[in-house]
């Protein structure tokens, strides 16, 4: 892979450019992609020696993967990191005062239609053939493991509520990190793991995605990028459109609902 000339002055640039020359790096600075969208606070805060450390890599490779990206140094790609956390601080107090402008109907056209968007790119771009094939191994599990915190709890939850109504077994992993990988411990061999989360990626779900892979318990990732630090076995990619700093879940909840109908059908067609 050459490095790029002019490399992106946004996170969300960043994302895009990681994305699509991830699978030319070397393996090396794969590694340090996929820590580096794993973990976007420390990126921004840490020192370079300190972050080598954590990626179990060195500064020098660091310096690197920095420049393969077209940065002229490390430093310039932290500034990177360093503005997304920035933007991150705004709080929804400021959110809601820029919104102090416009008015309820067209707060509610604009969310409406945000969350119409994230459902039309997800049909457009969902892998549906995968999305199948994850219902399968839902519907045939023992018990489905289902991990997700944050903003994606919601979307874990609602999917555990219709697995339970359609009569497949499952259970909602606790959001404690020491408990959850705990629970985890007691899946069978014929059990699955149903991962959510998007960037930031949390570490609860992080930490359970690699005790699956350690233990080579079967995983399905729902996440947003091909470098996600969740990503195992089949992984459905989408991603949510936002309003004024507020993201859809409209995706995500629609996802969920295909996922247990369609078991719910295939666990049927399996008792004949």
């Amino acid at each position: 892979m050459d490095a790029v000339t002019v490399p992106p002055q946004t996170y969300d640039g960043l994302i895009e450019l990681i994305t699509s020359s991830h699978n030319h790096m070397p393996k090396r600075l794969r590694d340090i992609a996929q820590f580096a969208l794993a973990n976007p606070e420390k990126m921004a805060l840490d020192t370079l020696a300190e972050l080598a450390e954590s990626a179990d890599s060195n500064p020098s490779t660091m310096v690197r993967f920095a420049k393969q990206l077209g940065y002229n140094g490390f430093s310039q790609l932290q500034n990177v990191f360093r503005d997304r956390l920035r933007g991150n601080w705004v709080s929804y107090e400021s959110r809601l005062t820029d919104l102090n402008e416009s008015s309820s109907e067209d707060i509610f056209d604009s969310i409406v239609m945000s969350a119409a968007r994230s459902a039309m790119a997800m049909r457009d771009n969902l892998n549906k053939a995968d999305a199948k094939v994850a219902a399968g191994r839902i519907a045939e599990a023992d018990v489905v493991w289902l991990a997700g915190s944050g903003r994606t709890e919601g979307v874990a939850t609602y999917l555990s509520y219709l697995l339970t109504r359609i009569g497949i077994m499952n259970r909602f992993i606790s959001l404690s990190p020491s408990q959850s990988l705990q629970e985890l411990s007691l899946a069978g061999d014929n059990d699955v793991l149903c991962a959510f989360s998007y960037m930031p990626y949390s570490d609860v779900t992080i930490a359970l995605v690699d005790a699956a892979r350690r233990r080579d318990l079967d995983c399905i990732s729902i996440t947003d990028t091909e470098v996600s630090p969740i990503i195992h076995g089949i992984s459905l990619f989408l991603k949510e459109e936002d309003y004024a700093g507020f993201r859809s879940l409209t995706a995500s909840m629609n996802l969920a609902q295909y996922l247990a109908i369609e078991a719910g059908i295939q666990k049927r067609s399996m008792k004949g």
